[in-house]
C-alpha cells in the first residue's frame, strides 16, 4: 500500500502529531454547566431567553429541612435564621420563606414536618465560584441546619453529571484498556499481540483528545464516552494487520515478503469497514445537540486515526519481531471455528429460522420503547443525588416543574383586581391533569393580596411576576416522571389554555425543564433519520466496493438484526429512549459493517468452490480475526458497566451486547444466507 519511504514519513508525523496532541490532552477540562446538551434550537428560542433573564430559573436550589418543631413559634424563628444564614453566602442572590403552606405549593410537606428553603443564585457567578457555593451548601448545610436537610435543583444535578463524568474517566478508560490487554495475551499469546494493538490504541485516543481541547471543547456527559469507544474502535485494524501477517507466515512467508502479503490482503477492507465506521459516526452530526455532534465527529476522527497509525507504524514494527509458527498459537478457537463454520454449511435453513424468530419477537418487543428523558434517574438509586431529589420529592410532592411564561398580547402588565379570576381558574384546571402535583403562580397568593393586614411575600415580584408585571411565571409542579409524559401534559395545557384563561393571553412552556423534554422528542427524530442515510450509505458503499448489487441483501442483513435485536432488549427490559441509547445504532451500524466486509471480501476469494465449502473456507479463514477483534470490542465496551453514571452503563452495555449478536449474524445467519442464495453452485461432496 505504501512504501517504505513513505511508511517512515507517515511514522515520523504520526509521532509528531501525537506528541503535540498529547500535550493538549493534558489540558482538557470537564463541561460543568451542561451548555453542550442544549440544543441549538434552545439556546435562540426567544421566549426561553425573555424567561431567563425575567427569572434566572436556571439557577434556582432548594434547602429541604425536616424538624419536628417547624410549626412551633421557636421553630420558625430557627427557620428564619437558617435563610438568614443561606443569604449570605457568596452567589446567593434571594432567599424565600414560604408564606405560609396555602400559598406555596411544592415547599411545605403534608404533615408540615418539612419545609424547602428556596435559594435563588446570581446568574453572573464565575462558574469557579458556583461550583465552590454548591460544595459549601452541600458539605456545610447538614451541620449547620439542624434536622434533616436536602438540597436539591438543576445546577446541582448539573454539578454531579460533571463529578461522575470525571470519575468514570478515571475508572472507566484505564479498566477498558487493561481488560483489552488481557484479551489481547490470550487470545494472541505474545507480547507483540498485546502491545502493537495498544500502541495505535493510545496514539489514536490521544491525538483524538488533544484535537478535542486544541479546538477549546470540554468533556461533556457525552462526549465522555469518547476516551473508552475510541479505545475500543481502534484496536480492530491492528487485529486484522497482525492475523493477516499470522496467516502469511503460516503459509510460508516471512520477512518483508509476509508483511507486504498481510498488508496486499487486508488494508483494502481496513481502510473501507473504517471508512464505513466514520460514517455512521459522523451521522450524528446532524443531531441538534452540540455534543452529540462532538461525539460523532471526534469519534469518526479517531477511527480514522487509528488506520494511519496502523498502516504507518505496524509493518515497521513487525520487521522487528520474531516470526512464529502457527502452533504457537491457541488451539481452542481454532476448534470453535470448525463448528460454527459447520453449523450455516449443513443447517442454513434452520439457522435463518431461528434468526427470524428473534426479529419477529424483538419487532413486537420494540413497541414498548418509550423516548423519555430524566436526568434524575441517569443517577443510580444508591447515589446521594439520587437519594437527595427522591427524598424531596415524596416529602414535598415534586423536585420537577414544567414553567409556563403567561403574557398579553396587547403588552399590559398583570392587574390583580382584573386577571386574578383567570388564572386562578388556568391553574386549576392545570392541577387536574394526572401527574401534576400542584402549581405555583401570583394565583396561590390571592387571598394574601385580598386581605390588607398580610403582607405581601417576597417572593411575589422576583420569583413569579417580572418587575414591569408584563411577565408571568406559572411553575407546574410534576410527579416522578420523564420527559415522554411531561411532553403530553404541556399538550394538554396549551388544550386547556384559550378556554380556560382567555384568548387575551398568550402561554409559553419554557424553563431549563422544557429544553430536555422537548430536546429528547427532537433528538431521537433526528438520529432515525440519520441513522436511515447511514444504513444506505453502506449498503451504497458495499455494493460499489465489490462492483455488485447482489451484496446489497448479505450485507443488509447482518447489520440491522443486531440493531433489531437490541431494540427488542430495550423493549423488554424496559430502556428507554434518551441521549445515550440513540447514539447506539449510529455506532453500532458503523461498527457491524466491518465483521460483514472482511468476510465477503475473503468469501469472494473462494468463489470457485460450492457455496458450503466456501463457507466453511471464510469462517476458518477469517473467523478468528473477527472473533479476537468482535471480543476485544465487546470487553472494552462492558467495561462502561463500572461507571457510576446510568448513561455510561446503559450505553456501553447495549453496545456491546449489540456488537456480539453482529458477530453471531457475520458467522452463522450470513453465511447460512450464502449458502441458500448460492445454491445453484455444484453441490459438495
Amino acid at each position: 500500500m505504501f512504501s517504505s519511504f513513505q511508511r517512515a514519513v507517515l511514522l515520523i508525523a504520526a509521532l509528531l502529531v501525537a506528541g503535540a496532541s498529547a500535550w493538549f490532552a493534558t489540558g482538557l477540562s470537564i463541561e460543568q454547566d451542561n451548555l453542550s446538551m442544549q440544543s441549538d434550537e434552545a439556546r435562540n428560542d426567544t421566549v426561553y431567553k425573555t424567561f431567563q433573564e425575567a427569572f434566572d430559573s436556571d439557577y434556582e436550589l432548594m434547602v429541604a429541612v425536616t424538624r419536628d418543631n417547624l410549626a412551633t413559634q421557636a421553630g420558625r424563628q430557627q427557620l428564619q435564621q437558617d435563610a438568614e444564614w443561606l443569604a449570605h453566602l457568596d452567589g446567593v442572590r434571594e432567599v424565600h420563606l414560604p408564606a405560609r403552606p396555602d400559598a406555596a405549593p411544592g415547599q411545605v410537606s403534608e404533615d408540615g414536618k418539612t419545609i424547602g428553603i428556596l435559594l435563588v443564585l446570581r446568574s453572573d457567578q464565575p462558574r469557579e465560584e458556583r461550583m465552590a457555593l454548591l460544595n459549601k451548601l452541600q458539605a456545610e448545610a447538614p451541620e449547620k441546619l439542624e434536622g434533616t436537610v436536602h438540597v436539591v435543583g438543576l445546577p446541582i444535578l448539573k454539578a454531579a453529571v460533571a463529578d461522575h463524568i470525571a470519575r468514570d474517566q478515571r475508572v472507566v478508560t484505564p479498566l477498558s484498556a487493561v481488560v483489552m490487554m488481557i484479551i489481547l495475551g490470550l487470545l494472541f499469546h505474545r507480547m507483540a499481540g498485546v502491545a502493537l494493538p495498544m500502541l495505535i490504541v493510545g496514539l489514536s485516543m490521544v491525538t483524538t483528545l488533544g484535537l478535542y481541547a486544541a479546538c477549546g471543547f470540554e468533556l461533556n456527559s457525552i462526549t465522555s464516552l469518547l476516551p473508552p469507544v475510541v479505545i475500543v474502535l481502534s484496536v480492530s485494524v491492528a487485529v486484522h494487520l497482525l492475523d493477516a501477517w499470522n496467516h502469511a507466515i503460516d503459509t510460508g512467508g516471512h520477512g518483508p515478503k509476509a508483511i507486504r502479503s498481510a498488508i496486499q490482503s487486508v488494508w483494502k477492507p481496513c481502510v473501507f469497514t473504517a471508512a464505513m465506521t466514520a460514517v455512521g459516526l459522523l451521522s450524528l452530526v446532524l443531531s441538534p445537540i452540540p455534543a452529540v455532534r462532538l461525539f460523532g465527529l471526534f469519534a469518526s476522527i479517531g477511527v480514522s486515526l487509528s488506520v494511519v497509525y496502523a498502516f504507518a507504524i505496524l509493518p515497521i514494527a513487525l520487521g522487528w519481531i520474531k516470526e512464529r509458527p502457527a502452533r504457537s498459537r491457541p488451539r481452542w478457537m481454532e476448534r470453535i471455528l470448525i463448528a460454527l463454520a459447520e453449523l450455516p454449511a449443513r443447517h442454513p435453513a434452520a439457522v435463518l429460522a431461528g434468526a427470524g424468530l428473534i426479529t419477529v419477537a424483538s419487532s413486537f418487543a420494540t413497541a414498548r420503547i418509550e423516548n423519555n428523558t430524566d436526568l434524575i434517574h441517569f443517577f443510580k438509586h444508591h447515589d446521594p443525588v439520587f437519594i437527595n431529589h427522591d427524598n424531596v420529592g415524596s416529602t414535598l410532592g415534586s423536585v420537577r416543574s414544567l414553567d409556563l411564561l403567561a403574557r398579553k398580547f396587547d403588552g399590559s402588565a398583570f392587574d390583580p383586581m382584573v386577571d386574578l379570576p383567570a388564572l386562578s381558574h388556568f391553574t386549576e384546571k392545570i392541577e387536574t391533569i394526572p401527574d401534576v402535583v400542584g402549581t405555583s403562580s401570583i394565583a396561590d397568593y390571592a387571598l394574601l393580596m385580598s386581605d390588607p393586614s398580610a403582607a405581601a411575600p417576597e417572593a411575589l415580584p422576583s420569583r413569579l411576576l417580572a418587575d414591569d408585571g408584563r411577565l408571568v411565571r406559572i411553575q407546574v409542579l410534576l410527579g416522578d416522571i420523564g420527559s415522554s409524559r411531561a411532553s403530553a401534559i404541556s399538550a394538554q395545557i396549551n388544550e386547556i389554555e384559550e378556554t380556560a384563561l382567555g384568548a387575551g393571553w398568550e402561554v409559553n412552556p419554557t424553563g431549563a425543564y422544557w429544553q430536555v423534554v422537548r430536546d429528547s422528542n427532537k433528538l431521537v427524530a433526528t438520529l432515525l433519520k440519520s441513522f436511515g442515510i447511514t444504513l444506505a450509505v453502506v449498503l451504497i458503499s458495499t455494493a460499489l466496493l465489490f462492483r455488485t448489487p447482489k451484496v446489497l441483501i448479505p450485507a443488509f442483513i447482518p447489520n440491522i438484526l443486531p440493531i433489531i435485536w437490541g431494540a427488542g432488549l430495550m423493549g423488554l427490559l424496559g430502556i428507554d429512549l434518551s441521549t445515550a441509547t440513540t447514539m447506539v445504532a449510529a455506532v453500532v451500524i458503523g461498527l457491524a459493517v466491518d465483521d460483514t466486509i472482511h468476510y465477503l471480501h475473503h468469501y469472494q476469494s473462494y468463489r470457485h468452490l460450492p457455496a458450503g465449502e466456501a463457507t466453511r473456507a471464510t469462517t476458518r479463514r477469517i473467523g478468528r480475526a473477527l472473533v479476537v477483534s468482535s471480543i476485544v470490542l465487546v470487553g472494552g465496551f462492558w467495561m462502561g458497566a463500572f461507571g457510576s453514571f446510568i448513561p455510561t452503563n446503559t450505553f456501553a452495555l447495549l453496545t456491546g451486547g449489540m456488537m456480539a449478536s453482529a458477530l453471531l449474524c457475520d458467522l452463522l445467519v450470513l453465511p447460512s444466507y450464502l449458502v441458500i442464495a448460492h445454491s445453484d453452485r455444484r453441490k459438495s461432496s
